[in-house]
C-alpha cells in the first residue's frame, strides 16, 4: 500500500509540475487568467521541494522498517537488548517525518514491540513508557494495555511503587471490557479488587487510629522527626532467570579502621548477564573489583562462588597428597631401619647409649611424619578452598597490567597462550588472527598516518608487544584476557585507551561472549553511553554503598535515589550525554553485521 500511495502521490506531482511549465511560457490557462512569471517559478519551487520532501521520507520509512525487522528477529532469539535498540533507532528515525497514515503504523507497531522486548528484559518503567506511546496513538488498543497494566503491576510489587497497583488494574479491567473471555485477565483483575479492599481497609483502621491518639492524648499531635538519609532503591534486576555464578554477602572494606571504602555491599553476578556499576569518585567500584578477583580480602562479609566446579584438579590433589604422606612414611621408616641397623653394627656400644640412639631414633621419625602430614593436610585444605572457585579474569585500564607483559614477546603468543583447548600451533595462530581481525587491530605508518598490513602479516612478521603504541598496547591486552573465556569477567574501566572505531568491536565482542559462553560479567565504568549498550542491570555505588540498583533502562531512564539522579543529570548537561548512547550507540550499530566480528574467532 505504501508503494502504490508513494506512486499515486509522485504522479500527481508530475502533473502540478506540466501545468506549472505551460504556464511559465505565457499561455493562457481554462479560467482565462494569465499567470505571472514569477508566480509560476514559485509554485515549481515549492512542487519539487515537496517532491524532494516525500523522497526523503519515503528513505526514512524504508530505514524504520528495517529497524523494526531487525528488531524483531532479535526478539524472536530471545536477545531482548539488542531488540530494544533497534526499536528505538527506528522511533528516532521516525522523529523527523510527517505523520502520515504509514508512519502512525510503523511508529504503533515499534511501541508495541518495544514494551514486549522490556518487559520480558524486566525493564519494567520502559515498557510503561513503549506502551503509553503506543496507547497515545491508538487509545484502545488491547496490546498496548495488556503489556502496559502487566508492567504496572511488577512495578507495584516494589517499594515506592505501590500506586501502581490501581493503574494496573485500571489497565487489566479495559482488556477484559474488550476481551470478557480472557481467562488470565480476568483472574489477575480479581486478585487486584481483593488486594486493593484490603488496602482500603487496613488505610481505614489506620485513620480510625491517628485519631484515636490525637485525642486521647497518649502521643503528641506534632512530633519533631530527626533527619534520616535516603533509603537505597533497590529495585530488581530483572535477570533471576540467570543462574547465580558469583556474589557478595555484606561485603566490607577498609584500608584505615576509620575510613570505611565499602559497607555491606551485596551483588549477584549471573550466567549470561553483565552487571553494570556506575558512580561518583572514591565510591568504591575499583576496590569491590579487587575482592572479587580475589586481589583483596573483605574486612567483613565473604564472597560466594555459586555452581558446579572442575573435578578434575581434586584427583590431582589427592594424588600430590598422598605422595607427600608417603614420602612421610618413608622417611620414618628408614629412620627406624637405620636404628636396627645401628643396633646390629655398634654392638660394643653400651647398653644405655644404645636405648638412648633408639629412643632419638623414633622420636624423630615420628616428628619427621607428623610434620609431612600436617604439610599435607594444609595442602589439602588451601587448595580446596581455591578449587571452589570460578575461574576470574580481570581486565583494567591501570598500566602496570600491561608493563608485566615482556616487550619482546610476539603478539601471537601474548594472546595465544591464553586460548584454551588442545589447539595445535596452526590453529592457536589461526584464532589469534580472528581475534586480531574481531577487534579491528591495525599498525599505522608514522609519517603519513595510513594504514599498514593486516592481522596475518603482524603474525608471519612476528610483530612484539613492544613495537605496539599504547593503545594498540591495551587492545592486545585486552583479547588477551577475553581469549581466556573465563566463567566470571570483571571489567574495570576496560575500553580506556581504545578509540571511538575499537570500543564498539570490543563491547560487540564482549556481548558475543556473554551470550555464547554465559560467562558472569561485572562492568565497571563511568561513561553511561558504554552501559546502555552492554548492561542487563546496574547498581549504582555512592560512599561505599550500593544506594540504587534495577534494570539498565530503569536506572538509566528513570532513576530513583538522590545520588543517582544528580549524576545521570549532570551527565547529560555534558557535551553528547544528552542521549545517552550517543555516538558510541551509533557506531556500535553499524557493525552489526560486520563479518570479522561475526566470525569464529570464539
Amino acid at each position: 500500500s505504501s508503494t502504490a500511495q508513494g506512486g499515486h502521490e509522485g504522479a500527481h506531482i508530475m502533473v502540478v509540475v506540466e501545468e506549472l511549465s505551460d504556464a511559465a511560457v505565457g499561455e493562457t490557462q481554462p479560467t482565462g487568467l494569465t499567470v505571472p512569471r514569477e508566480e509560476k517559478s514559485v509554485h515549481l519551487e515549492e512542487s519539487k521541494q515537496v517532491g524532494h520532501d516525500q523522497k526523503r521520507d519515503e528513505e526514512t520509512l524504508v530505514r524504520a522498517e528495517n529497524k523494526k525487522r531487525l528488531g524483531n528477529d532479535l526478539l524472536s532469539k530471545g536477545d531482548y537488548a539488542d531488540a530494544c535498540l533497534r526499536y528505538s533507532e527506528g522511533l528516532q528515525e521516525l522523529s523527523v517525518t510527517n505523520d502520515q497514515p504509514l508512519v502512525i503504523e510503523i511508529r504503533l507497531a515499534l511501541h508495541l514491540n518495544a514494551a514486549l522486548a522490556h518487559l520480558r528484559r524486566g525493564n519494567l518503567a520502559s515498557a510503561v513508557d513503549h506502551a503509553s506511546g503506543a496507547l497515545a496513538i491508538d487509545p484502545k488498543n488491547t496490546k498496548a494495555l495488556y503489556r502496559r497494566g502487566m508492567a504496572r503491576l511488577s512495578l507495584s510489587e516494589h517499594s515506592g511503587h505501590k500506586e501502581d497497583a490501581s493503574a494496573a488494574r485500571a489497565d487489566l479491567e479495559s482488556v477484559l471490557e474488550a476481551d470478557p473471555a480472557n481467562a488470565e485477565v480476568r483472574e489477575k483483575v480479581v486478585k487486584l479488587r481483593v488486594a486493593a479492599r484490603v488496602k482500603d481497609r487496613s488505610d481505614q483502621e489506620a485513620q480510625r487510629q491517628t485519631f484515636k491518639n490525637m485525642f486521647s492524648g497518649s502521643k503528641p499531635l506534632y512530633e519533631k522527626t530527626p533527619p534520616q538519609d535516603v533509603q537505597p532503591v533497590l529495585r530488581d534486576m530483572g535477570n533471576r532467570a540467570h543462574e547465580l555464578t558469583l556474589s557478595t554477602e555484606r561485603v566490607s572494606f577498609h584500608y584505615e579502621r576509620n575510613v570505611p571504602i565499602l559497607i555491606d555491599v551485596n551483588l549477584e553476578l549471573r550466567a549470561g548477564s553483565v552487571v553494570g556499576v556506575f558512580g561518583e569518585n572514591a565510591a568504591g567500584k575499583s576496590t569491590l573489583a579487587r575482592i572479587l578477583c580475589d586481589k583483596l580480602s573483605p574486612v567483613q562479609g565473604q564472597v560466594v562462588h555459586h555452581g558446579v566446579f572442575p573435578r578434575t584438579s581434586l584427583l590431582g590433589d589427592g594424588l600430590k597428597a598422598g605422595l607427600y604422606g608417603m614420602t612421610g612414611v618413608l622417611v620414618a621408616v628408614l629412620a627406624v631401619v637405620s636404628a636396627v641397623t645401628w643396633k646390629h653394627i655398634h654392638v660394643q656400644w653400651s647398653g644405655h647409649f644404645k636405648r638412648q640412639v633408639l629412643i632419638l631414633s623414633a622420636v624423630m621419625s615420628i616428628a619427621v611424619f607428623l610434620i609431612i602430614v600436617a604439610i599435607s593436610a594444609f595442602y589439602i585444605r588451601r587448595r580446596s578452598k581455591r578449587i571452589v572457585r570460578h575461574e576470574t579474569v580481570f581486565i583494567t585500564s591501570e598500566s602496570s597490567h600491561k608493563e608485566a607483559i615482556p616487550q619482546g614477546q610476539k603478539i601471537e603468543h601474548v594472546i595465544g597462550e591464553t586460548i584454551p583447548g588442545t589447539l595445535s600451533a596452526a590453529e592457536r595462530r589461526e584464532q589469534v588472527i580472528r581475534l586480531l581481525s574481531a577487534a579491528g587491530f591495525q599498525m599505522y605508518n608514522q609519517t603519513t598516518g595510513d594504514p599498514v598490513g593486516n592481522p596475518q602479516e603482524y603474525i608471519d612478521q612476528g610483530l612484539q608487544f613492544g613495537q605496539l603504541s599504547g593503545g594498540q598496547m591495551h587492545l592486545i591486552y585486552v583479547l588477551r584476557q577475553l581469549a581466556r573465556r573465563p566463567k566470571v569477567l570483571i571489567c574495570d574501566e576496560m575500553l580506556g585507551g581504545l578509540d571511538a572505531y575499537r570500543q564498539p568491536r570490543v563491547l560487540r565482542m564482549l556481548k558475543r561472549i556473554r551470550n555464547e559462553t554465559d560467562t558472569a560479567t561485572l562492568f565497571i565504568t563511568t561513561e553511561l553511553h558504554q552501559l546502555r549498550i552492554i548492561a542487563d542491570s546496574i547498581a549504582f555505588m555512592s560512599r561505599g554503598k550500593v544506594t540504587e540498583q534495577g534494570s539498565a533502562e530503569e536506572v538509566l531512564d528513570f532513576p530513583k535515589h538522590r545520588d543517582t539522579k544528580s549524576y545521570v543529570s549532570n551527565f547529560r548537561g555534558l557535551p553528547g550525554g544528552s542521549v545517552i548512547g550517543g555516538k558510541l550507540a551509533q557506531n556500535y550499530g553499524a557493525i552489526e553485521k560486520d563479518q570479522a566480528i561475526a566470525g569464529p574467532w570464539l
